[in-house]
């Protein structure tokens, strides 16, 4: 998890009372002055991505593809075009306000987002799924062991697609949700899947 876009909640016992120390990211300095004390129990609790968040992601991730077009264009000026444009890209993060990995985790962050959502409307709603299991119950082809096995399975299939694509992102729909059309439209324009660029503001 990257530490930018945690909140650290530091609890530790000193003078035999407990005293809460918030910080806004992990700080090496804080925790070990915690880890000196009796105790210490340390709560990582990442932060919802913002429609503010989401908004300068794309505007910066339209400079980074109009910064690697521009380089493309003027390739036979560069002996490693490819480290080249890294080290541009970095500087023109910062110059956004971002560090490299934030940016890149916040990009994770949204399209797992959208997998998301998108796996959920896939999956089939409570209602069908209950006939799905009450069909395998009624099933006479089928023994009470295979029954059980087969509701067993697909149960468990269920689950992990919950847990597994679906929960983790949860916190971050609803910023997401607002921008999914223009999103969508961004990553369909620099993959060149559509001519016209997304109007960002």
């Amino acid at each position: 998890m990257n530490s930018i876009l945690c909140k650290m909640l530091i609890v530790f016992f000193a003078a035999n009372s407990w005293v809460s120390v918030t910080t806004p990211k992990i700080q090496n300095k804080t925790i070990s002055e915690c880890l000196l004390q009796k105790s210490c129990v340390i709560v990582v609790q990442e932060v919802p991505l913002t429609e503010d968040k989401i908004l300068k992601f794309m505007k910066s991730r339209m400079a980074t593809f109009e910064l690697k077009r521009r380089m493309k264009s003027q390739a036979n000026k560069y002996e490693n075009l490819i480290q080249e444009f890294y080290k541009k890209r970095k500087g023109l993060l910062q110059n956004h306000g971002w560090d490299v990995d934030d940016f890149e985790d916040t990009e994770s962050r949204i399209y797992a987002a959208i997998n998301a959502m998108e796996t959920k409307a896939s999956l089939k709603s409570e209602a069908d799924f209950k006939k799905e299991i009450a069909e395998v119950e009624a099933n006479s082809y089928l023994s009470q062991k295979q029954k059980a096995e087969t509701i067993k399975l697909l149960k468990l299939d269920r689950n992990n697609i919950k847990e597994t694509f679906i929960n983790p992102s949860r916190t971050d729909w609803p910023a997401v949700k607002i921008y999914k059309n223009k999103l969508e439209h961004l990553t369909n324009y620099i993959n060149g899947n559509r001519p016209d660029a997304p109007v960002i503001e």
